[in-house]
C-alpha cells in the first residue's frame, strides 16, 4: 500500500538500480536518474563505473562513482553484479528463475567484518538522500560560524553554537542562516525548528528541571532531549499538601503542530513507551506551555 502511495519515490528507487546496473556493466559511460534538478538541466544522480586500459583494451574499474547534486561522490569498491538462481518449491513450474543483484565490497553492519555487501535501488536512495543532507548541513556550518557563530558540535542533522546571550543572536536568524540553500540544492524544501526547542528547554529549566539534548550510537529516532523533573510538595490548604513525585520525559520538538515525527520516529517512541518511558511531541509555545501547566499546575 506505501508503495501505491508515493510513486514518484518508488520510480526513483527503480531508476537508480537502472543506472547502476547499466554503469556497472558499462565501465567509463555516465547514467543518470531522479528529476533535472541540476543548474545545467541535468538530471540529479550520475553513476559512472571506472574503467582502466591495459594492452590497449578497456577493463572495467573497481568502484562505482554516484555523483550528487552537491559534486561530491559515493564510491563503492569492488563493484559487481552477482547472478542467483531460483526456483519455485512446491510448484508444478520447473523453470529456474535467474536474478541479478548489485554487488560491492563492504562493512557488514552485524558482524563488522569486511566482505561482499549486496544492495539495491530503495538502499542506494537511502545512502544518496543521507550524502545530500550531511552536504547541506556541511555549507551551514561554514555560513554560521563564518557569520561569527562559533559552532561548537553538530549532531546528526543539529547545530549547536555558543554565543553571547544578546537580541542579534537570535534562534530566527539562527535558522534562516541553516535554510539558505546553495545553488546546487534549489528547490530543496528546508526548515528548522529551533525556536520551540529553546522555548521549551528555557521554562522547563525555569521550573527546576534538568534538561539535557541526547542522541544514540549508531542508531536513528532518539528524542531531542531527556528531561527530569524534581519532585516537590505543594501545599493546597493550611494542613493539607500533595507530593508530586520527580519524573522523567522524553521530548521530540518539531517545527509546528502539524509536522509529524518521521516513521523511524514514531516506531521509537512506541518501543520506549511499551516500556513505559514518558514521551512527547511538542510543536508550538502552546504546547510547552500546556506542559508547563501539567508538570507544575498552579
Amino acid at each position: 500500500m506505501w508503495r501505491e502511495s508515493p510513486p514518484a519515490t518508488c520510480q526513483f528507487w527503480s531508476d537508480l538500480e537502472t543506472a547502476a546496473m547499466n554503469a556497472i556493466k558499462d565501465p567509463g559511460q555516465s547514467y543518470w536518474a531522479g528529476a533535472a534538478v541540476r543548474e545545467n538541466g541535468d538530471r540529479a544522480i550520475r553513476i559512472t563505473r571506472t574503467m582502466k586500459r591495459r594492452n590497449g583494451e578497456v577493463l572495467p574499474g573497481w568502484w562505482l562513482k554516484v555523483e550528487l547534486p552537491s559534486g561530491r561522490i559515493l564510491s563503492y569498491p569492488g563493484i559487481g553484479i552477482s547472478v542467483e538462481k531460483s526456483q519455485e518449491e512446491d510448484s508444478d513450474d520447473d523453470r529456474v528463475q535467474y536474478r541479478e543483484r548489485i554487488r560491492y565490497m563492504g562493512e557488514n553492519q552485524t558482524t563488522r567484518q569486511w566482505g561482499k555487501q549486496y544492495t539495491y535501488g530503495g538502499k542506494l536512495a537511502e545512502n544518496i538522500t543521507q550524502a545530500l543532507c550531511r552536504d547541506l548541513l556541511a555549507v551551514a556550518l561554514v555560513r554560521v560560524d563564518a557569520e561569527g557563530w562559533p559552532v561548537i558540535l553538530h549532531v546528526h542533522d543539529e547545530i549547536v553554537t555558543e554565543v553571547p546571550n544578546e537580541p542579534e543572536y537570535s534562534v530566527e536568524k539562527l535558522e534562516s542562516m541553516m535554510c539558505e540553500l546553495p545553488s546546487w540544492a534549489r528547490g530543496f524544501p528546508l526548515a528548522a525548528e529551533g525556536a520551540v526547542v529553546e522555548y521549551g528547554r528555557k521554562r522547563l529549566v525555569e521550573k527546576g528541571c534538568l534538561v539535557r539534548k541526547i542522541s544514540y550510537e549508531g542508531r536513528r529516532g532518539c528524542p531531542d532531549q531527556l528531561v527530569l523533573v524534581p519532585g516537590r510538595r505543594s501545599y493546597i490548604e493550611w494542613d493539607n499538601f500533595y507530593d508530586f513525585p520527580a519524573r522523567t520525559l522524553f521530548i521530540e520538538y518539531k517545527k509546528d503542530e502539524n509536522t509529524e515525527p518521521e516513521p523511524h520516529q514514531l516506531r521509537e517512541h512506541a518501543r520506549m513507551r511499551d516500556v513505559g518511558a514518558d514521551v512527547r511531541v511538542i510543536g508550538s509555545k502552546a504546547e510547552v506551555d500546556a506542559l508547563i501547566e501539567e508538570l507544575f499546575p498552579s
